[in-house]
């Protein structure tokens, strides 16, 4: 009711009796929500740095497999670079030029 500028005198009228309800089972929903005491709030913390823990971890596994599956396709593309300039140089006679293509 601050936040808004109004009364509390501005729930009470017929008119607002649902919102009234409304904000009521907000309130208590949200108070439900609040952790308080130290114990309980550093339980909170914990489960939720625990949480973020495991997810950045995930998020590593998954750079590092992808890191690695980079290079190994990196490697193949090189083999076959070379393999398919042998083979261009077998069908060529070994007359065979690489031409530097300008983009």
């Amino acid at each position: 009711l601050r936040r808004a500028k109004r009364s509390p005198a501005f729930l009470e009228k017929a008119v607002n009796r649902q919102l009234k309800i409304q904000v009521k089972t907000s309130v208590a929903e949200i108070n439900g929500k609040i952790v308080t005491g130290a114990d309980n709030i550093r339980r909170e913390i914990t489960a939720r740095v625990s949480d973020a823990d495991g997810r950045v971890k995930k998020i590593m596994q998954g750079w590092t497999e992808v890191e690695l599956e980079l290079r190994r396709l990196r490697q193949e593309n090189a083999r076959l670079k070379e393999e398919n300039a042998v083979m261009l140089s077998r069908l060529s006679g070994g007359r065979v030029t690489m031409l530097r293509v300008k983009r």
